[in-house]
């Protein structure tokens, strides 16, 4: 994400989209009400649109501006759809007329709040600093590897390899499309230069057993040590796409990949229910929330980003949003658990909700 403009005393903010991880960071901060403008294109009928002979129709490039009713979140995640009533007309358009403004991996967008919350600002400082990023993960034994990607959306393949490998006591049989260990490991660590090079992750992942780890960065080593710098270690023993989805939700994972908010978030939620199993001061669940931010009691709150989609399904998300503004202006941090990460479907069970208090009611 890059920061174009930033003019908080107006409550505008301009971006310029880089990847699909930001897409779906806009998804989740811009809300309906917030105001966003843009370029976009409109169809547009020249000639009198009121009589029956058929006007021609053309497509106008124009900058818009829109009140947000509705976001959705749409072509497999490479796109986010923000619609609304036209806030200002021009020569083709009348105010009040509803507009869809499409983002995508490279949009510019403004975004107006009547408030910006702490922890939106955040997470948009995050993005922009390189955030997560896009992980890649290698699993492999002797003689195969899958390799994908995982961002904050998931798992995604991105190749299969195989090689033949020399058994004990047999000489090694080279077929077509398969190669020696030696020359498969050489051949793993070229597949990842490349990848390297088209997406540029923050991490590298290496899984596999132990025993293969010595032979693997010793390759790595000789062919491609600026690579080494970036690739981190984690013990797996199944090289099936199945099994790296599972390993990228497991906490050894996430230790490797998250950044310092993802840290906090984590050692939150670690004493939340560290605190609950002592009847410490701890509390969770809307309403007991609500009682705790009348007292400025919170000093730390997660927030499930499936309570406030379902928020904004019921119509209470403004109520939420009001919650999270309270405990921010007395002090208190708040943080969005994504989808991402492995702590979400225990918060929910939670309520979606729950804080570390200042002290015990």
């Amino acid at each position: 994400m890059k920061i174009t403009s930033k003019n908080l005393k107006v409550k505008k903010m301009t971006l310029q989209t880089q990847s699909l991880d930001d897409i779906w960071l806009l998804y989740r901060i811009v809300q309906q009400g917030d105001i966003v403008s843009g370029w976009t294109e409109r169809k547009i009928k020249i000639g009198d649109a009121t009589s029956e002979k058929a006007s021609a129709v053309t497509i106008k490039r124009m900058r818009l501006e829109i009140t947000v009713e509705k976001t959705s979140y749409e072509n497999d995640g490479k796109n986010v759809r923000f619609l609304g009533p036209i806030k200002e007309g021009n020569e083709y358009v009348s105010a009040g007329e509803y507009h869809a403004l499409s983002v995508d991996e490279k949009t510019e967008i403004t975004i107006e709040k009547k408030i910006w919350p702490t922890y939106a600002l955040r997470q948009i400082e995050e993005a922009a600093l390189g955030g997560k990023g896009t992980t890649i993960i290698a699993a492999f034994d002797r003689s195969s590897a899958t390799i994908g990607s995982i961002t904050a959306k998931g798992f995604s393949k991105l190749a299969n390899m195989e090689g033949a490998v020399q058994q004990k006591g047999n000489d090694v049989k080279e077929t077509k499309g398969s190669k020696p260990k030696e020359s498969f490991y050489e051949e793993l660590v070229a597949q990842l230069l490349a990848i390297n090079t088209r997406i540029n992750p923050t991490i590298i992942i290496l899984a596999s057993s132990n025993f293969w780890r010595d032979p693997i960065f010793k390759q790595m080593d000789a062919q491609a040590k600026d690579l080494r710098k970036k690739t981190k270690w984690i013990e797996c023993d199944n090289v099936s796409e199945g099994a790296i989805a599972q390993l990228s939700l497991t906490k050894e994972f996430q230790q490797l990949t998250m950044g310092q908010s993802q840290s906090e978030v984590l050692n939150s939620f670690e004493e939340i229910l560290r605190r609950i199993g002592t009847d410490g001061a701890v509390t969770y669940g809307m309403q007991e929330i609500e009682k705790a931010a009348e007292q400025s009691m919170i000093s730390t709150v997660l927030v499930s980003q499936h309570a406030m989609h379902s928020a904004r399904e019921k119509g209470t998300f403004e109520k939420l949003e009001f919650l999270l503004e309270q405990i921010e202006q007395t002090s208190g941090v708040v943080h969005i658990v994504g989808e991402e990460t492995t702590i979400i479907k225990k918060l929910d069970g939670l309520g979606g909700i729950a804080a570390l208090l200042r002290y015990k009611i």
